[in-house]
């Protein structure tokens, strides 16, 4: 009986888990990008000020009329930024600042 009721658990909290993840990934595809300029793509989630001691990477742009496919949003410190996988693979990170997005 014991088995079962720790069974019976876990189940219940893999499939709550797997709830989650699934609405977290429908709520990331309802992001829509408007690229106007040209939108640098970072390697890490540090934004790049400029007295930065080791410098964020760019590991890609995003030009004018290109839509990436967003995998995660994230509210950082100042402003939200988005992980968006370019269309040459890489994934990286966009800041609010270097592109507007909102909810489709």
């Amino acid at each position: 009986m014991k088995v079962r009721n720790i069974a019976f658990a876990i189940a219940v909290f893999v499939a709550v888990v797997g709830v989650e993840q699934l609405v977290n990934y429908w709520g990331t595809q309802s992001w829509h990008l408007d690229v106007k300029t040209r939108a640098p793509v970072y390697e890490t989630d540090e934004y790049p000020y400029g007295s930065q001691f080791l410098p964020n990477k760019v590991v890609g742009y995003l030009e004018p009329g290109d839509i990436p496919k967003v995998l995660a949003m994230y509210y950082g410190n100042e402003w939200p930024y988005l992980v968006v996988r370019l269309p040459s693979g890489k994934k990286g990170y966009l800041f609010a600042p270097d592109v507007e997005f909102k909810r489709k």
